[in-house]
Order: C-alpha cells, then structure tokens, then sequence
C-alpha cells in the first residue's frame, strides 16, 4: 500500500496528488509510531512536493503535513525532521513562496521549532541552534522583511519569531 501511496504523489492530477496528501495527513496525526514511519518512508516526497509543486494547493498541503508533524511531533521524531533539514526546508520555502498561506503556515511551523519546550528538544538542536540554522540561509532577513507585511496574521508571526516569544496554534 505504501508503494503505491508514494506513486500517486507523482501523479499528474493535482487532485490526485492533493487527496494523497491528505490522506497522509491523517496518518500522521495517528499514533508517534505511525509518525515515525510514515516520515522516514515519504518525508522526501513531501519536501519536493511542498517546494515544487505547481499547485498552490498541493503545495500547502504538503507544508501543513510538515508543520503539523513538528507540533504534534515526539523527539525521536524531532530529531528525525531536524536531521533531514526541515529548518533549512522551511527557509527555502518561505522565501520562494508568494502564497500568503503557505506563508503564514510556515511561519507557524519556525516558531514550534523555536518555542519548543525544554524536554521536546533533540539533543544538539536548542532554539538558539535552530536560530542560527535560520541565520545561515538568510531566513532570518526574510522574516525581518515579513514584519511589514500587510497581512497582520504574517506580520504578527514574524514579530513573534524574531522576539523569541512562545506560541501555539491551531492548523
């Protein structure tokens, strides 16, 4: 089943691949096995399609099933996403993306990251090291600049992240 899962994700439809997502989604949000797995299996496949992808859409999809799995996330599974670049992935897209959507979700997912609780921390990965992992890619400067977005969700976001303010949402 998982084979052909990833399959579709290749699909030409745009519904096809959105409702494959989806579905992941829902798995994701399952037990912190289920997680482990289902990320170790298509975590690739969901970095390209929320970066490249040319359905908006799919796109954001793909981003909430990342940013929904760093909230809901254990450290094993932390460290699993941390590992695979999710604080560079999380830049790449936030400054290639004019979605203001997509924009904001992801600015959701960077302050789970850095206002994760002391004892969801994988070891090696402080908030001041994934501060410094946004420093390096130039998404700290990109966020600075989304302070002014007229968006006051986006702009808000923007200012939490860069005050080093806690927060929790909702998806």
């Amino acid at each position: 089943m998982m084979s052909k899962l990833f399959g579709l994700m290749r699909h030409n439809k745009e519904n096809i691949r959105k409702e494959v997502i989806l579905a992941l989604s829902n798995l994701f949000t399952s037990t912190p096995e289920n997680l482990e797995f289902m990320n170790a299996y298509f975590l690739g496949q969901i970095f390209e399609l929320s970066t490249n992808d040319i359905s908006p859409e799919v796109r954001r999809e793909a981003v909430l099933v990342l940013c929904n799995t760093i909230k809901s996330g254990n450290q094993k599974l932390l460290k699993l996403l941390l590992d695979h670049g999710i604080i560079e992935h999380m830049g790449k897209i936030i400054q290639g993306e004019g979605d203001q959507r997509i924009q904001e979700i992801v600015l959701k997912g960077i302050g789970d990251l850095l206002g994760l609780g002391l004892s969801n921390i994988p070891e090696g990965y402080s908030p001041d090291v994934c501060r410094l992992l946004l420093d390096q890619n130039n998404t700290m400067q990109v966020i600075k600049e989304l302070r002014r977005n007229e968006n006051p969700q986006i702009a808000d976001l923007a200012f939490q992240i860069l005050g080093g303010k806690n927060f929790g949402h909702e998806n």
